[in-house]
């Protein structure tokens, strides 16, 4: 039995890295000043932050039902079955537009809410193969995975226009937060984004950041820090959870599909639990 795990470009996965883990990404449309581009195909990423530095509309939509018809299809061709991690169902309505398109193909398609984003799912896409070379089925493999503690993340916007472009905030709630200088701290968890707390600065924001992980046992987790095109700031914040956990935490960047919402300059620190 032959069997491909795929993913989208939520993940934060260019066509280099992808191609250097021989994976299949669907790549989600962004949206600038109107127009849309295929992530990392027909816009790069130095062009999308200059067009959100120039204070263009920007923002993101999901993959058309015939992309994910045409990429299944292609992919049953040389496969026996397809393992899609998706974007969390409560960020995109990718995971119900795939798993509508997933019905027609005779349970070939399995379309994984992975409750996850950025690397949190190319982690996952890593657990999964793992999976596949163990023999587990693809129930088998539905029930560790959403059954599994949810990643969390916690998220610190530098700039807080970039919410309220989206539509994250009101103009009135952005308004206050600058005039007051005050830094909003967000956390992803079950799925969806909410906010954490607020202080009044960015450094004690990144504080706040790093603390909410100190009450649970560092070793059951794989953890990782995502950055907005910060990276010597990144790194500080890496070293810092590394002491904190004792463990490798890698940077990476966090590239348009996410970038778009919470704009450049953002830290994340992320955790999800080890599956086997």
């Amino acid at each position: 039995m032959k069997t491909i795990v795929i993913t989208d470009s939520s993940a934060d996965v260019n066509a280099a890295e992808a191609a250097a883990l021989d994976l299949p990404v669907i790549r989600f449309p962004l949206i600038a000043d109107g127009k849309s581009f295929i992530d990392d195909v027909e816009i790069s990423f130095s062009e999308f932050k200059e067009r959100m530095l120039a204070k263009e509309k920007v923002g993101t939509s999901q993959a058309s039902i015939g992309v994910y018809q045409d990429t299944f299809e292609a992919l049953l061709k040389d496969y026996d079955q397809v393992i899609y991690v998706c974007i969390s169902k409560g960020l995109s309505g990718a995971y119900q537009s795939a798993c509508r398109v997933a019905e027609a193909f005779d349970n070939r398609v399995l379309v994984l809410d992975t409750r996850g984003v950025i690397y949190g799912q190319i982690y996952l896409v890593e657990q999964v193969r793992k999976m596949v070379e163990a023999g587990m089925s693809l129930s088998q493999i539905k029930d560790l995975v959403e059954n599994n503690e949810t990643m969390t993340v916690t998220v610190v916007p530098e700039d807080i226009q970039y919410l309220k472009r989206g539509g994250r905030i009101t103009p009135t709630a952005a308004a206050l937060a600058n005039l007051l200088k005050i830094c909003p701290v967000l956390i992803f968890k079950e799925g969806v984004i909410e906010a954490l707390d607020k202080v009044r600065t960015f450094k004690k924001a990144i504080q706040v950041a790093e603390d909410y992980f100190d009450d649970c046992v560092f070793t059951d987790y794989q953890w990782w820090v995502s950055h907005g095109d910060s990276p010597e700031l990144a790194e500080e914040v890496a070293k810092a959870m590394e002491a904190k956990v004792g463990l490798p935490v890698p940077v990476k960047l966090l590239y348009p599909v996410i970038m778009a919402h919470t704009g450049p300059g953002t830290i994340a620190i992320g955790r999800m639990k080890k599956l086997i």
